[in-house]
């Protein structure tokens, strides 16, 4: 009798471990795009093992196919507060921001949510660009796009900081000197606004917002600025053969460049 009890306690732990979901049967029914069938071993695998972090981000990622980004975040967090030293976690993490916070930070969720998710994608790319593992490339492509969105919440001087530091990585990209001309425009702080606009122009003669130039250019106090900017920008503007950009602010822009340059004389 003693015997047939443990022959029965093997056979029940024996048929318990078989029937053990796997991360291998969730991950093929995800590349199968059988992403319910996935979801629920992972689910079930996650009750018997809570930090399985293989199996958080691969849920987190069915939770972003399905839309359902609170969840996502939810996973690819709890993912990292278990193993913050791992670096390939912490990329993770960054990426999901990086890829996704346009649409996640646009959900019905309050305005205090939304600050904090700002201040863990700030802090969780602060950890990133002092990795190991992360490129210049990556480290400029992070604080640019951090610091625009510091930009557009109107928290300019935040935003021009992280900009700045992108520069350390990418000295000549262009899109880093237009982005912080245009913050400096939101803040009617119209010297900086040129001369970083002069020093976009000095890479790329091929991106011009016209009404930006002219507000710069109307506005700012440097006269050995406004000298400079006005020649760099007609330079340009002779090189460009289309006014996509806006017939009635090329004009205007024109004009004022010409009457600039005049007073340099």
């Amino acid at each position: 009798m003693k015997n047939l009890t443990i022959l029965s306690i093997i056979f029940f732990l024996t048929a318990l471990t078989l029937a053990k979901p796997t991360y291998k049967e969730a991950l093929t029914a995800y590349n199968n795009k059988e992403y319910k069938k996935s979801k629920i071993i992972l689910n079930e695998l996650l009750v018997l093992t809570p930090k399985d972090t293989q199996a958080m981000l691969l849920r987190s990622r069915i939770f972003l196919i399905e839309k359902k980004y609170m969840d996502a975040y939810k996973d690819v967090s709890l993912a990292y507060y278990y193993y913050p030293e791992n670096e390939n976690i912490l990329k993770v993490k960054t990426y999901f921001f990086y890829t996704n916070y346009v649409v996640f930070s646009s959900q019905s969720i309050s305005i205090e949510r939304k600050d904090s998710i700002l201040t863990d994608y700030y802090n969780t790319m602060e950890f990133y660009i002092n990795s190991s593992i992360a490129t210049a490339d990556e480290k400029a492509k992070l604080l640019l796009e951090v610091g625009q969105i510091y930009s557009r919440r109107f928290q300019e001087d935040k935003g021009i900081s992280l900009m700045k530091r992108s520069l350390n990585y990418l000295p000549e990209n262009s899109k880093v000197y237009n982005n912080i001309a245009v913050s400096y425009l939101q803040k009617n702080n119209y010297d900086s606004s040129l001369f970083f606009f002069v020093k976009q122009n000095e890479i790329d003669r091929l991106d011009m917002n016209y009404r930006y130039l002219f507000q710069s250019l109307e506005k700012a106090k440097d006269i050995k600025l406004k000298c400079r900017a006005s020649k760099i920008f007609q330079d340009t503007m002779n090189k460009i053969t289309t006014t996509n950009n806006n017939e009635e602010a090329y004009k205007k822009l024109t004009e004022l460049i010409n009457e600039t340059r005049k007073k340099c004389q």
